[in-house]
């Protein structure tokens, strides 16, 4: 037993190989993250890839249910710009909000 949490980013590939694997692969895969004490990494740039590069439906039930057998929350990544190749954008976090009172 591992004693720390260790935080990978996975390709998005990886993500989409969850998804569509067959039971017994996946289970033993996630079985030895959850034994290594791993948590993933979710960003803007898989939201942006997920949506844009694979089908929905089945899959998109499997990953969700695959990803809550995690026994590791995953860690949100969000930074200030990220570009996200497979829709040649570049995402960004919405500024602060202004104070009124600051005047500025």
């Amino acid at each position: 037993m591992y004693p720390s949490i260790i935080t990978i980013y996975f390709d998005t590939n990886f993500f989409v190989w969850l998804a569509q694997a067959n039971d017994a692969k996946a289970e033993r895969v996630i079985a030895d993250l959850n034994d290594r004490g791993v948590r993933h990494v979710i960003s803007l740039v898989h939201f942006c890839e997920l949506l844009q590069a694979w089908q929905r439906g089945e899959d998109n039930r499997r990953l969700y249910a695959r990803l809550q057998a995690m026994r590791n929350e995953p860690l949100l990544s969000v930074t200030d710009s990220l570009y996200c190749r497979s829709c040649d954008t570049t995402l960004t976090k919405p500024p602060p909000a202004r104070n009124p009172s600051s005047g500025s």
